[in-house]
């Protein structure tokens, strides 16, 4: 059995497809677990956690995700020194999990 199931307590009927993304320093970055055969509950609200992702085009990405019919949140952008732009936004999966998505330039 699946160490998903005590950690997250799953029941047994639940079925599970698990998948990790790999990233250019860590195996493993990041993992997913497809959940059939149960019905979760929402995550709670407010949200308690999100799930940070750096992106190379945060507005291209947003509009993508808005064509999805997905909840996006306002954008906020912010300096610090030397110089760095940063470009946060988040939106909702479809299990309403939060994903906060950022973007980092020079300027």
């Amino acid at each position: 059995d699946s160490y998903l199931y005590s950690v997250f307590g799953f029941n047994q009927q639940a079925k599970l497809t698990f998948a990790s993304l790999n990233s250019e320093d860590e195996p493993r970055a990041i993992a997913l677990t497809e959940v059939q055969g149960i019905t979760l509950p929402p995550p709670p609200q407010p949200q308690r956690l999100g799930l940070v992702v750096r992106v190379e085009n945060l507005a291209e990405t947003i509009t993508a995700l808005s064509k999805l019919g997905l909840k996006i949140i306002q954008a906020n952008k912010f300096t610090v020194e030397p110089n760095l732009i940063f470009t946060e936004q988040a939106f909702e999966d479809y299990d309403g999990h939060l994903i906060i998505l950022y973007q980092v330039r020079t300027g």
